[in-house]
């Protein structure tokens, strides 16, 4: 049940971060380790992406390390995966080679630590490109706004390039004030019922 894998993620939270913090400070990085996903949110991901079945929910111990050079990441990347070692790469996301459709680059590991088969996630980031994660962040924030759940965004992020994104969330910022009730401008950002304009591009 969901009651014990929480229980063991507690357990061994520390212990994991401490064994994968020493590699990544080893390899010149920055270790930042997350906070324990909630029951609430592991259930929520389960229910939306795993058809309710929480062990396929992998990230509930999470971190993140920052590289301020492609030798220190490339570097962490084999030290995680050495045979042998205190940590087991179990599933690997190249999104270095193949980013994110915003331009986004960096690394997705789920590890298991030795004594314990709890899956943790590990981001690897490239440090000077960071600010695009953060920009592609708040374009998320605001479709989400207009009524769109995170399986239409991923639809159309082959759709609507980020140019046009940005230029929806300027008309939304940069709308005139309201002079009252019988001036009030027609709202000019697209809402869920009449996106398809916009992805039909």
């Amino acid at each position: 049940p969901l009651g014990e894998l929480m229980k063991v993620a507690e357990t061994h939270n520390d212990h994991m971060h401490s064994v994968v913090r020493r590699i990544v400070a080893e390899m010149n990085g920055v270790y930042k380790q997350g906070p324990l996903k909630t029951r609430e949110r592991v259930e929520e991901k389960a229910t939306n992406d795993y058809g309710g079945n929480f062990l396929r929910v992998v990230d509930i111990v999470r971190s993140s390390a920052v590289f301020h050079s492609l030798m220190d990441f490339n570097m962490a990347v084999v030290a995680l995966q050495q045979p042998g070692g205190k940590v087991r790469v179990v599933r690997s996301k190249d999104r270095v080679t193949k980013p994110l459709s915003s331009g986004y680059r960096d690394v997705l590991l789920n590890l298991t630590i030795e004594g314990c088969d709890m899956v943790m996630e590990l981001q690897l980031h490239f440090k000077d490109i960071l600010a695009i994660k953060q920009q592609a962040h708040r374009i998320y924030d605001f479709l989400r706004t207009l009524g769109w759940d995170k399986h239409e965004i991923r639809s159309a992020e082959g759709l609507v390039s980020q140019a046009e994104i940005k230029g929806l969330m300027r008309s939304a910022t940069e709308a005139p004030a309201l002079k009252g009730p019988a001036s009030e401008p027609e709202m000019t950002v697209p809402h869920k019922a009449s996106r398809g304009s916009v992805l039909s591009r």
